[in-house]
């Protein structure tokens, strides 16, 4: 539990889910790229969970995976998008940028 709440973030927003409340909290953790993270850093992204991180494991042995790729494999592509990188490329808007809390 002190993983998702801590000092400096005390509390769980309402309208986000615990996931996605703690990728906000650590965005110095992203962008995570796809194709060489572990499985460990893709469990940590919004959209991503246990099946779809072990599928990108083995599908990424054959082949460079890109948005298609993870469509396909059941990602929830418009919640990862903001957290991943594709060989390098990001998906996520300048409008998530600008609508992101500031940092101390």
């Amino acid at each position: 539990m002190s993983e998702i709440i801590d000092e400096e973030n005390p509390f769980l927003a309402p309208d986000v889910d615990p996931k996605a409340n703690w990728a906000l909290n650590h965005l110095d953790f992203f962008p995570v790229e796809v194709n060489s993270a572990p499985l460990e850093a893709l469990l940590r992204v919004p959209g991503i969970g246990v099946r779809g991180a072990k599928l990108i494991c083995r599908a990424r042995r054959q082949s460079t995976l890109g948005e298609a790729e993870l469509r396909k494999l059941g990602i929830v592509y418009k919640r990862a998008r903001y957290f991943i990188t594709m060989n390098g490329a990001w998906g996520g808007s300048e409008r998530f940028l600008d609508a992101r809390p500031a940092r101390a």
